[in-house]
């Protein structure tokens, strides 16, 4: 079901990816297979994946 990737990464992916720090990358790898699993399970995607609001000073 998975096999084909649906994306291609861009070279500027690449270049941001090379400069996280090995921690960064880590918890890059662990928030991917959050979200790969919530997709498999098809019931929405958990709250530590949600983008949280940032408040815009005027």
């Amino acid at each position: 079901m998975f096999g084909v990737p649906t994306f291609d990464a861009l070279d500027r992916f690449w270049a941001d990816y090379r400069r996280l720090t090995y921690a960064q990358r880590e918890r890059f790898l662990r928030a991917r297979d959050l979200f790969v699993e919530d997709l498999q399970a098809g019931v929405g995607f958990r709250k530590s994946l949600r983008v949280k609001g940032q408040c815009r000073l005027a």
